[in-house]
């Protein structure tokens, strides 16, 4: 049996640069039990006018031409039938296909599918390693948001589909590729044959968008049987535009992780995979135990953090692409007093002068924050902002600047308030915000907290927040006990005093109480602000 993390931390320091990781479908499995493909059909055929065997047989077992058929019998059931009525009112502005229903289906479940902390101790470790791995970013055939989870303190820059990642510019750092689309977007989900069409009719594109990144960085494989039919696409496509010198040159760098099952741990450097005519060199590293993976993944160590280089990558990328800088720049060979203007330092031998500009300067969240600070601003800021009395912030750059930043890599944060309270036309907000602005209730809770709903006896003892505190003393269980209340029942004055001292755990890590919390700052957004007379006017409600 070979030790498979010190294998790879050797392996990895043959090549200078951070990795990429490329997750498949058995990585949600793995962590969130979801179904495969043909799960997810079997899963909502219940939908449908005939049984699952109906469509497999019809199919021949092609689960996007069973997606596409399940689709086409779906649509006029989605229009009519009273239990999606309340999907209809939220999209029914967004249906552009017949495909479009099921999409919106498929999403919402997966919407409400999320890691849990303390179920699995050995998938607990496991993901406490991988948040801290040191990587440049992620692509994914995935739908959920379970990346997005994981990754949230990172505040990673997603890019949705191949049309956002193609007419967009990458840095390479700090970034997530969803390219069969994501859940957040139900319409983006490449599903049925249709859409697998129009997907491989610019796959060649796409290849070449990644193409740097395969070049440039190892690529290590999870989630993905090494046969998937996506991988296979990927590289042929990827190869095309290489010589037989440069494929050679992917030995070392694409690296295919997969469960060892019966077998002992291995690695092997000198593995292969063969992809039409074209043999292709790759790494093949198997084990039960991906904590290993993890651990090895996270002994590079940086100076910045993911997001600090992404920001500072971008800052330089502008500069050279518009050669027209909006703020002050200053070329200076000698020490340079007045720091007072300067917001980025770059070059060579600066160390001392950062130390000085740092101590003349006080920062603080303020209005005078420039729309480049508003840009950088952390979700943890949005969280603390939503219970102050006065505003610390200009909530017009927050709506604008802030908010569609943030959800384009965190879909949980609060937003009535900053919508509400800013002066910002509805039809100049973000298409995630006015998604957002729908939301109902029942939207915020767990799958769980909604069947626990459902089942409560109609004199459940618990009538307000502080009966449930008093009925739950461990405050682990009081945070997923308090939203069973329900809308009528929880009173935003309570709920505030109770977030106040409790939010400290917003910016926890790794515990059960950080994502309730987060839950019940939503809730409180929702309830104080979202259903504000001012603001249902001003969303025609």
């Amino acid at each position: 049996m070979k030790d498979v993390e010190s294998h790879l931390i050797a392996h990895l320091k043959k090549i200078n640069t951070a990795p990429f990781l490329f997750i498949g479908s058995g990585f949600s499995k793995r962590y969130l039990n979801l179904e495969d493909w043909a799960g997810l059909m079997k899963k909502f055929s219940n939908l449908m006018p005939y049984e699952f065997e109906y469509y497999s047989s019809t199919a021949n077992k092609d689960w996007a031409e069973v997606a596409e058929l399940m689709a086409k019998d779906f649509h006029p059931i989605w229009w009519k039938e009273q239990q999606f009525e309340n999907n209809r009112k939220e999209f029914k502005d967004r249906i552009s296909s017949k495909q479009s229903p099921l999409k919106v289906e498929v999403a919402k479940y997966l919407n409400s599918i999320e890691y849990k902390y303390g179920l699995d101790e050995k998938n607990d470790k496991e993901i406490a390693a991988l948040k801290k791995i040191v990587i440049d970013g992620i692509i994914t055939t995935n739908w959920d948001l379970l990346l997005e989870q994981i990754f949230e303190e990172q505040e990673m820059q997603v890019y949705i589909g191949q049309k956002e990642l193609l007419f967009s510019h990458p840095l390479e750092i700090n970034e997530i590729y969803k390219i069969h689309g994501c859940s957040s977007i139900p319409d983006s989900l490449v599903l049925t044959t249709s859409d697998y069409k129009g997907y491989n009719e610019k796959n060649a594109y796409l290849a070449a968008k990644l193409l740097t990144v395969f070049i440039e960085h190892p690529v290590i494989f999870l989630g993905y049987s090494i046969s998937d039919d996506n991988i296979q696409q990927i590289l042929k496509a990827i190869t095309r535009c290489l010589d037989q010198d440069n494929i050679h040159k992917l030995k070392d760098r694409l690296i295919f992780v997969e469960r060892a099952g019966q077998e002992e741990d291995s690695f092997e450097n000198n593995s292969s995979l063969t992809i039409g005519k074209i043999t292709v060199p790759i790494t093949r590293v198997k084990t039960n135990d991906y904590e290993k993976i993890y651990n090895a993944l996270a002994q590079n160590k940086r100076k910045f953090s993911m997001k600090m280089m992404r920001q500072m990558k971008s800052q330089i990328y502008e500069l050279v692409k518009t050669n027209d800088p909006e703020e002050k720049i200053y070329v200076v060979d000698g020490e340079y007093d007045d720091t007072q203007d300067i917001e980025f330092v770059i070059g060579l031998g600066v160390k001392n002068v950062v130390e000085e500009m740092q101590s003349n300067h006080e920062i603080s969240a303020s209005k005078e924050l420039s729309e480049h600070g508003y840009g950088g601003i952390s979700d943890i800021e949005l969280f603390n902002e939503l219970l102050s009395d006065e505003p610390k912030y200009d909530y017009d750059s927050i709506v604008k600047i802030s908010l569609p930043q943030i959800l384009r890599s965190n879909q949980y944060v609060p937003l009535f308030r900053y919508v509400l309270e800013s002066s910002v036309e509805d039809e100049l907000l973000d298409s995630k915000i006015k998604n957002k602005l729908k939301m109902r209730y029942t939207d915020f809770l767990t799958e769980t907290q909604k069947k626990n709903i459902k089942n409560l006896s109609w004199d459940w003892q618990f009538k307000n927040l502080d009966e449930v505190l008093k009925g739950f003393p461990d405050i682990k269980v009081a945070i997923e006990q308090i939203p069973l209340l329900g809308q009528k029942n929880l009173n935003c004055d309570d709920l505030k005093d109770f977030l106040i001292k409790n939010s400290k755990f917003v910016k926890e890590k790794n515990t059960p109480e950080r994502t309730g919390i987060r839950r019940l700052f939503r809730i409180y957004d929702w309830l104080k602000y979202g259903q504000s007379k001012d603001l249902r006017k001003r969303l025609g409600k």
